[in-house]
Parts: C-alpha cells; sequence; structure tokens
C-alpha cells in the first residue's frame, strides 16, 4: 500500500469539518474522522476503485456523511486534495493541482 499524504488544506478541511460534527453533537466528530481514516483505508488498499472526478483526481464517497475525497495517484503516495462537502462549492479544490 502506498503512504497517504494530505495536502495542507485538505488538512485543515478535515479538521473543521470534525471539529464542526463535534459541535452539532457529542461524538458525531470523532464518528465522522472514523468514517474518513476508513474511506482512506479504502483508498489505499484500491486506489483505482475510484471514478475520476477530473484530470488525473478520483472521488472516493465517504460513508454516512455528505463528504468526498478528492485525491490522485502519485509515484510514491497518495496525495488527498481536498476533504470536500459535497453541497458546496464543487470545484473550489482544482487550485490545488499543480
Amino acid at each position: 500500500m502506498k503512504p497517504v499524504k494530505f495536502h495542507p488544506e485538505a488538512q485543515i478541511e478535515f479538521l473543521n469539518s470534525s471539529l464542526y460534527y463535534e459541535e452539532q453533537q457529542e461524538y458525531l466528530g470523532k464518528r465522522f474522522i472514523e468514517h474518513v481514516e476508513e474511506s482512506v483505508r479504502r483508498i489505499q488498499i484500491n486506489p483505482l476503485l475510484y471514478p475520476i472526478a477530473e484530470d488525473d483526481c478520483r472521488k472516493c464517497r465517504v460513508n454516512k456523511f455528505p463528504y468526498g475525497i478528492i485525491y490522485r495517484i502519485k509515484k510514491i503516495h497518495i496525495e488527498i486534495i481536498a476533504v470536500m462537502n459535497l453541497y458546496r462549492k464543487p470545484g473550489y479544490w482544482k487550485k490545488r493541482l499543480k
């Protein structure tokens, strides 16, 4: 399995989203983290399983939450580009591609 590296802005999104859910309901933030981590593990196990979102980026939906993980497969690792709310600003993450 290739290691995973989060884009700095994706890491911030992940943290902010988990804090938001925790404010809404106790332990909901923890459940969000668990589901995102499970999605990341699924990506690591089979990175080609998920559909292409754009160019060389793919999208994996997070179970039980309206979120998707945008990632791309690099030579030595998998880069998480965004942990995005599926109902907000589609495509905002494209500026992170370099």
